[in-house]
Protein backbone atom coordinates (compact mmCIF):
# COMPACT_ATOMS: atom_id res chain seq x y z
CA UNK A 1 0.00 0.00 0.00
CA UNK A 2 1.35 3.26 -1.49
CA UNK A 3 0.79 6.41 1.16
CA UNK A 4 1.75 9.84 1.85
CA UNK A 5 3.23 12.45 -0.42
CA UNK A 6 6.58 11.17 -0.34
CA UNK A 7 5.45 7.73 -1.42
CA UNK A 8 3.54 9.28 -4.16
CA UNK A 9 6.98 11.12 -5.33
CA UNK A 10 8.72 8.11 -5.35
CA UNK A 11 5.70 6.99 -7.35
CA UNK A 12 6.58 9.09 -10.09
CA UNK A 13 9.92 8.70 -10.49
CA UNK A 14 9.92 4.87 -10.20
CA UNK A 15 6.87 5.06 -12.62
CA UNK A 16 9.34 7.30 -15.47
CA UNK A 17 11.62 5.18 -15.02
CA UNK A 18 9.21 2.42 -15.91
CA UNK A 19 8.54 4.60 -18.93
CA UNK A 20 11.84 4.61 -20.27
CA UNK A 21 13.06 0.99 -19.67
CA UNK A 22 9.90 0.36 -21.88
CA UNK A 23 11.20 2.35 -24.74
CA UNK A 24 14.31 0.90 -24.23
CA UNK A 25 13.44 -2.14 -24.83
CA UNK A 26 11.88 -1.78 -28.15
CA UNK A 27 14.39 -2.56 -31.15
CA UNK A 28 16.65 -0.15 -32.26
CA UNK A 29 14.76 1.76 -35.49
CA UNK A 30 11.19 0.15 -34.31
CA UNK A 31 8.23 1.72 -32.26
CA UNK A 32 5.42 -0.27 -30.98
CA UNK A 33 3.22 2.02 -33.26
CA UNK A 34 5.24 0.58 -36.21
CA UNK A 35 4.85 -2.55 -35.06
CA UNK A 36 0.95 -2.34 -34.51
CA UNK A 37 0.06 0.43 -37.20
CA UNK A 38 -1.49 2.65 -34.70
CA UNK A 39 -0.52 4.12 -31.26
CA UNK A 40 0.37 2.17 -28.68
CA UNK A 41 0.02 3.21 -24.94
CA UNK A 42 0.69 1.67 -21.61
CA UNK A 43 -0.37 2.66 -18.05
CA UNK A 44 2.85 3.05 -16.19
CA UNK A 45 1.37 3.63 -12.68
CA UNK A 46 -0.32 2.29 -10.23
CA UNK A 47 0.40 -1.15 -11.43
CA UNK A 48 -2.73 -3.22 -12.32
CA UNK A 49 -4.21 -4.59 -8.79
CA UNK A 50 -2.39 -2.15 -6.29
CA UNK A 51 -4.39 -1.45 -3.12
CA UNK A 52 -5.44 2.21 -2.11
CA UNK A 53 -7.16 4.12 0.23
CA UNK A 54 -10.30 6.11 0.09
CA UNK A 55 -8.74 9.96 0.13
CA UNK A 56 -5.31 8.53 -0.71
CA UNK A 57 -3.89 11.37 -3.59
CA UNK A 58 -2.22 8.74 -6.27
CA UNK A 59 -0.66 9.66 -9.85
CA UNK A 60 -1.46 8.08 -12.54
CA UNK A 61 0.84 7.70 -15.81
CA UNK A 62 0.79 6.71 -18.62
CA UNK A 63 2.86 6.75 -21.69
CA UNK A 64 2.23 6.41 -25.52
CA UNK A 65 4.21 6.05 -28.60
CA UNK A 66 4.16 6.53 -32.00
CA UNK A 67 6.11 7.46 -35.15
CA UNK A 68 3.51 9.08 -36.92
CA UNK A 69 3.06 11.80 -34.04
CA UNK A 70 0.76 10.95 -30.46
CA UNK A 71 -1.57 14.05 -30.55
CA UNK A 72 -3.70 13.47 -27.23
CA UNK A 73 -4.00 10.98 -24.61
CA UNK A 74 -7.47 9.99 -22.64
CA UNK A 75 -7.96 8.85 -19.35
CA UNK A 76 -10.88 7.59 -18.18
CA UNK A 77 -12.39 5.91 -13.91
CA UNK A 78 -15.15 3.87 -14.44
CA UNK A 79 -15.70 4.86 -18.27
CA UNK A 80 -15.68 8.43 -16.99
CA UNK A 81 -13.17 10.88 -18.82
CA UNK A 82 -11.58 12.84 -15.96
CA UNK A 83 -8.59 14.06 -18.09
CA UNK A 84 -6.40 15.09 -21.52
CA UNK A 85 -3.38 15.00 -22.20
CA UNK A 86 -2.51 16.90 -25.82
CA UNK A 87 0.87 17.65 -27.59
CA UNK A 88 1.99 21.17 -27.78
CA UNK A 89 2.47 20.85 -31.33
CA UNK A 90 -0.03 20.34 -34.21
CA UNK A 91 2.13 17.36 -35.63
CA UNK A 92 1.57 14.95 -32.12
CA UNK A 93 4.96 13.53 -30.50
CA UNK A 94 7.01 10.84 -31.17
CA UNK A 95 6.57 10.03 -27.47
CA UNK A 96 3.71 11.80 -25.31
CA UNK A 97 3.27 10.83 -21.23
CA UNK A 98 0.47 12.28 -18.93
CA UNK A 99 0.68 12.27 -15.53
CA UNK A 100 -2.67 12.71 -13.79
CA UNK A 101 -3.38 12.94 -10.05
CA UNK A 102 -6.37 11.58 -8.65
CA UNK A 103 -8.24 10.85 -5.59
CA UNK A 104 -10.72 7.53 -5.17
CA UNK A 105 -13.36 8.92 -2.94
CA UNK A 106 -15.65 5.47 -2.76
CA UNK A 107 -13.88 1.75 -1.85
CA UNK A 108 -14.63 -0.78 -4.13
CA UNK A 109 -12.91 -2.25 -7.64
CA UNK A 110 -12.42 0.74 -9.97
CA UNK A 111 -11.29 0.88 -13.43
CA UNK A 112 -8.67 2.87 -14.68
CA UNK A 113 -8.47 2.71 -18.91
CA UNK A 114 -6.19 5.25 -21.33
CA UNK A 115 -6.21 5.56 -25.04
CA UNK A 116 -4.20 7.33 -27.21
CA UNK A 117 -4.87 9.07 -30.29
CA UNK A 118 -2.61 10.01 -33.63
CA UNK A 119 -2.24 13.00 -36.10
CA UNK A 120 -3.62 10.01 -38.99
CA UNK A 121 -6.87 9.87 -36.06
CA UNK A 122 -6.17 6.18 -35.39
CA UNK A 123 -6.43 5.44 -31.77
CA UNK A 124 -4.45 2.57 -29.79
CA UNK A 125 -6.26 0.08 -27.92
CA UNK A 126 -7.26 0.42 -24.72
CA UNK A 127 -4.81 -0.20 -22.29
CA UNK A 128 -6.76 -1.57 -18.92
CA UNK A 129 -6.06 -2.25 -14.95
CA UNK A 130 -8.11 -2.52 -12.22
CA UNK A 131 -7.27 -1.34 -8.78
CA UNK A 132 -9.02 -1.79 -5.15
CA UNK A 133 -9.61 1.08 -3.20
CA UNK A 134 -10.39 0.55 0.58
CA UNK A 135 -11.84 2.65 3.19
CA UNK A 136 -9.99 4.55 5.66
CA UNK A 137 -7.59 7.54 6.07
CA UNK A 138 -4.16 7.16 4.80
CA UNK A 139 -1.73 6.79 7.33
CA UNK A 140 1.29 9.00 7.98
CA UNK A 141 3.76 10.45 5.98
CA UNK A 142 6.96 8.32 6.23
CA UNK A 143 10.11 10.09 6.81
CA UNK A 144 13.00 9.99 4.42
CA UNK A 145 16.27 8.01 6.37
CA UNK A 146 19.10 10.06 7.71
CA UNK A 147 21.61 9.89 4.37
CA UNK A 148 19.23 9.39 1.96
CA UNK A 149 18.97 11.40 -1.12
CA UNK A 150 15.73 13.67 -1.50
CA UNK A 151 13.90 12.28 -4.61
CA UNK A 152 13.58 15.04 -6.69
CA UNK A 153 10.09 15.19 -9.57
CA UNK A 154 10.60 15.87 -12.79
CA UNK A 155 8.93 18.64 -14.54
CA UNK A 156 5.74 17.75 -16.40
CA UNK A 157 3.79 19.82 -18.40
CA UNK A 158 0.29 20.46 -16.99
CA UNK A 159 -3.19 18.50 -18.40
CA UNK A 160 -5.21 20.94 -20.28
CA UNK A 161 -9.03 21.07 -18.10
CA UNK A 162 -11.64 20.87 -21.17
CA UNK A 163 -14.00 22.57 -19.02
CA UNK A 164 -12.08 26.11 -19.27
CA UNK A 165 -11.76 25.81 -23.05
CA UNK A 166 -12.84 28.79 -25.13
CA UNK A 167 -15.07 28.48 -28.12
CA UNK A 168 -15.01 30.60 -31.13
CA UNK A 169 -16.06 30.79 -35.24
CA UNK A 170 -14.97 32.60 -38.19
CA UNK A 171 -16.28 32.47 -41.35
CA UNK A 172 -14.57 30.88 -44.44
CA UNK A 173 -16.42 31.22 -47.99
CA UNK A 174 -19.78 30.70 -49.13
CA UNK A 175 -19.58 26.98 -50.54
CA UNK A 176 -22.93 27.14 -51.99
CA UNK A 177 -25.66 30.03 -52.68
CA UNK A 178 -23.64 33.20 -52.89
CA UNK A 179 -24.96 36.45 -51.68
CA UNK A 180 -27.71 37.89 -53.92
CA UNK A 181 -28.10 34.98 -55.87
CA UNK A 182 -31.49 34.73 -57.51
CA UNK A 183 -33.98 31.76 -57.20
CA UNK A 184 -37.47 31.26 -58.58
CA UNK A 185 -40.61 31.11 -55.76
CA UNK A 186 -40.56 28.02 -53.84
CA UNK A 187 -37.15 26.56 -54.99
CA UNK A 188 -35.41 24.26 -52.72
CA UNK A 189 -31.86 25.85 -51.41
CA UNK A 190 -28.85 24.04 -50.61
CA UNK A 191 -27.05 26.05 -48.60
CA UNK A 192 -23.33 24.96 -47.52
CA UNK A 193 -21.68 27.75 -44.94
CA UNK A 194 -18.02 26.64 -44.39
CA UNK A 195 -17.07 27.82 -40.75
CA UNK A 196 -13.44 27.89 -38.77
CA UNK A 197 -13.28 26.95 -35.14
CA UNK A 198 -10.76 28.90 -33.99
CA UNK A 199 -11.54 28.25 -30.61
CA UNK A 200 -9.95 25.89 -27.97
CA UNK A 201 -12.67 23.71 -27.91
CA UNK A 202 -13.94 20.64 -29.78
CA UNK A 203 -16.95 20.52 -31.47
CA UNK A 204 -19.46 17.57 -31.16
CA UNK A 205 -22.70 16.58 -29.44
CA UNK A 206 -24.22 19.33 -28.31
CA UNK A 207 -23.06 22.19 -30.73
CA UNK A 208 -25.38 23.61 -33.13
CA UNK A 209 -25.82 25.46 -36.46
CA UNK A 210 -28.47 28.31 -35.56
CA UNK A 211 -30.91 30.43 -36.74
CA UNK A 212 -30.80 33.71 -35.20
CA UNK A 213 -32.92 36.70 -36.70
CA UNK A 214 -34.64 37.21 -40.64
CA UNK A 215 -35.94 35.25 -42.76
CA UNK A 216 -36.31 31.62 -42.04
CA UNK A 217 -37.68 30.23 -45.37
CA UNK A 218 -38.75 26.96 -44.34
CA UNK A 219 -35.49 26.11 -42.59
CA UNK A 220 -35.26 23.97 -39.35
CA UNK A 221 -34.14 25.86 -35.94
CA UNK A 222 -30.95 24.57 -36.14
CA UNK A 223 -28.66 21.61 -37.46
CA UNK A 224 -25.95 19.24 -35.55
CA UNK A 225 -22.76 20.57 -35.92
CA UNK A 226 -20.06 17.74 -37.12
CA UNK A 227 -17.05 16.90 -35.09
CA UNK A 228 -14.53 19.48 -35.55
CA UNK A 229 -11.12 20.15 -33.43
CA UNK A 230 -9.59 23.53 -32.87
CA UNK A 231 -7.99 24.80 -36.00
CA UNK A 232 -10.00 22.76 -38.57
CA UNK A 233 -13.27 23.62 -40.35
CA UNK A 234 -16.79 22.35 -41.02
CA UNK A 235 -19.46 22.14 -43.68
CA UNK A 236 -22.78 23.40 -41.97
CA UNK A 237 -25.61 22.49 -44.72
CA UNK A 238 -28.99 23.92 -43.80
CA UNK A 239 -32.19 23.39 -46.22
CA UNK A 240 -34.63 26.59 -47.02
CA UNK A 241 -37.41 27.40 -49.55
CA UNK A 242 -37.25 30.34 -51.52
CA UNK A 243 -40.70 32.22 -50.22
CA UNK A 244 -43.35 32.71 -52.89
CA UNK A 245 -43.16 36.52 -53.04
CA UNK A 246 -41.02 39.05 -54.45
CA UNK A 247 -38.09 40.29 -52.62
CA UNK A 248 -34.70 40.23 -50.83
CA UNK A 249 -34.48 37.59 -48.20
CA UNK A 250 -31.93 37.40 -45.71
CA UNK A 251 -31.46 35.12 -42.88
CA UNK A 252 -28.66 35.03 -40.24
CA UNK A 253 -27.22 32.02 -38.77
CA UNK A 254 -24.90 31.00 -35.80
CA UNK A 255 -22.92 28.46 -33.54
CA UNK A 256 -24.80 27.51 -30.59
CA UNK A 257 -22.82 25.86 -27.40
CA UNK A 258 -24.27 22.83 -25.53
CA UNK A 259 -25.36 25.40 -22.72
CA UNK A 260 -27.26 27.48 -25.66
CA UNK A 261 -25.00 30.13 -25.62
CA UNK A 262 -24.54 32.06 -29.36
CA UNK A 263 -20.90 32.19 -30.32
CA UNK A 264 -18.43 33.39 -32.76
CA UNK A 265 -19.12 35.11 -36.10
CA UNK A 266 -23.11 36.03 -37.13
CA UNK A 267 -23.34 34.97 -40.96
CA UNK A 268 -25.72 35.21 -43.33
CA UNK A 269 -27.47 33.69 -46.82
CA UNK A 270 -29.21 36.63 -48.69
CA UNK A 271 -30.72 35.72 -52.15
CA UNK A 272 -33.54 37.88 -54.43
CA UNK A 273 -37.05 36.11 -55.33
CA UNK A 274 -37.57 37.81 -58.61
CA UNK A 275 -40.95 39.56 -59.45
CA UNK A 276 -42.72 37.38 -62.11
CA UNK A 277 -42.37 39.08 -65.85
CA UNK A 278 -45.52 41.20 -66.55
CA UNK A 279 -48.36 39.27 -68.46
CA UNK A 280 -49.40 40.53 -71.59
CA UNK A 281 -52.82 41.74 -71.89
CA UNK A 282 -54.54 39.66 -73.99
CA UNK A 283 -52.85 36.67 -72.61
CA UNK A 284 -54.28 34.11 -70.50
CA UNK A 285 -53.15 34.19 -67.32
CA UNK A 286 -53.18 30.67 -65.73
CA UNK A 287 -53.69 30.06 -62.41
CA UNK A 288 -50.27 29.68 -60.20
CA UNK A 289 -49.42 26.54 -59.29
CA UNK A 290 -49.92 25.16 -55.41
CA UNK A 291 -46.70 24.98 -53.34
CA UNK A 292 -45.98 21.94 -52.28
CA UNK A 293 -46.02 21.20 -48.83
CA UNK A 294 -43.23 21.80 -46.50
CA UNK A 295 -43.15 19.67 -43.28
CA UNK A 296 -40.12 19.88 -41.16
CA UNK A 297 -40.82 17.46 -37.69
CA UNK A 298 -37.71 17.12 -35.35
CA UNK A 299 -36.40 17.18 -32.04
CA UNK A 300 -33.30 18.65 -30.74
CA UNK A 301 -32.13 15.18 -28.97
CA UNK A 302 -33.81 11.84 -29.65
CA UNK A 303 -31.56 10.11 -26.78
CA UNK A 304 -32.14 11.15 -23.11
CA UNK A 305 -31.59 9.45 -20.00
CA UNK A 306 -34.63 9.39 -17.29
CA UNK A 307 -35.53 13.12 -16.42
CA UNK A 308 -33.75 15.09 -19.18
CA UNK A 309 -35.97 17.10 -21.58
CA UNK A 310 -35.64 18.31 -25.10
CA UNK A 311 -37.37 20.48 -28.06
CA UNK A 312 -39.75 19.11 -30.00
CA UNK A 313 -39.91 21.24 -32.90
CA UNK A 314 -42.41 21.30 -36.51
CA UNK A 315 -42.43 23.67 -39.54
CA UNK A 316 -45.40 23.17 -41.68
CA UNK A 317 -46.66 25.46 -44.72
CA UNK A 318 -48.85 25.28 -47.86
CA UNK A 319 -51.40 22.70 -45.88
CA UNK A 320 -54.81 22.59 -44.79
CA UNK A 321 -54.29 21.54 -41.37
CA UNK A 322 -51.71 20.10 -38.64
CA UNK A 323 -52.44 17.69 -35.69
CA UNK A 324 -50.12 16.99 -32.85
CA UNK A 325 -50.34 13.65 -30.71
CA UNK A 326 -48.11 12.97 -27.88
CA UNK A 327 -47.55 9.06 -27.51
CA UNK A 328 -51.57 7.50 -26.67
CA UNK A 329 -52.75 10.77 -25.71
CA UNK A 330 -55.72 11.98 -28.17
CA UNK A 331 -54.07 14.48 -31.40
CA UNK A 332 -55.01 18.68 -31.07
CA UNK A 333 -54.58 21.00 -33.81
CA UNK A 334 -51.74 23.11 -33.34
CA UNK A 335 -50.13 25.82 -35.64
CA UNK A 336 -47.65 25.09 -38.62
CA UNK A 337 -45.07 26.47 -36.79
CA UNK A 338 -44.23 25.65 -33.05
CA UNK A 339 -42.66 23.42 -30.62
CA UNK A 340 -43.17 21.58 -27.16
CA UNK A 341 -41.16 21.50 -24.05
CA UNK A 342 -40.84 17.76 -23.74
CA UNK A 343 -39.98 15.09 -20.75
CA UNK A 344 -40.56 11.37 -21.58
CA UNK A 345 -40.09 9.29 -18.35
CA UNK A 346 -39.96 6.28 -20.95
CA UNK A 347 -39.45 6.11 -24.91
CA UNK A 348 -42.10 8.06 -26.13
CA UNK A 349 -43.23 8.69 -29.87
CA UNK A 350 -44.23 11.80 -30.74
CA UNK A 351 -47.00 12.10 -34.42
CA UNK A 352 -47.54 15.09 -36.53
CA UNK A 353 -50.75 14.58 -38.76
CA UNK A 354 -50.75 17.00 -41.94
CA UNK A 355 -53.81 17.27 -44.13
CA UNK A 356 -52.97 18.56 -47.59
CA UNK A 357 -55.20 19.04 -50.67
CA UNK A 358 -53.82 15.59 -52.17
CA UNK A 359 -54.84 13.65 -48.72
CA UNK A 360 -53.05 13.05 -45.01
CA UNK A 361 -49.20 12.81 -44.38
CA UNK A 362 -47.79 11.53 -41.17
CA UNK A 363 -44.47 11.89 -39.18
CA UNK A 364 -42.72 10.63 -36.41
CA UNK A 365 -39.99 11.37 -33.85
CA UNK A 366 -39.16 9.03 -31.14
CA UNK A 367 -37.30 10.13 -27.82
CA UNK A 368 -35.26 7.31 -26.33
CA UNK A 369 -34.88 7.33 -22.84
CA UNK A 370 -31.89 5.11 -21.75
CA UNK A 371 -32.61 3.16 -18.90
CA UNK A 372 -29.20 3.59 -17.29
CA UNK A 373 -27.42 7.09 -16.47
Amino acid sequence: MITGHTSIRRLLVLAMGIGLLLLACTPPGTSPSVVAGKPWITIVAPASGSTLLVGQETVIQVNAVDAQGVLRIEIKIDGTLVGTASSPTAQGQTNLMAVYPWTFTAPGSHIIMAQAFNVAGQASDPAVINVQVNPGPAGPEPTTAPGQPTAVLPTVPPIPTPPHCVDDSAFVADVTVPDDSIWQPGARIDKIWRMKNTGTCIWGTGYRWAFVRGARMGAPESVAVPYTEPGQTADLQVVFTAPTQPGTYTSYWQLRDPDGNLVGHRTMMRIIVPAPPPVPPTATVPPPPTPSPIINFWADDTTLYPGQCTWLHWDVEYVIAVYYQEGANPEQGVAGHDKRWVCPPTTTTYHLRIVTPAGDEHRYVTLWVSPYY
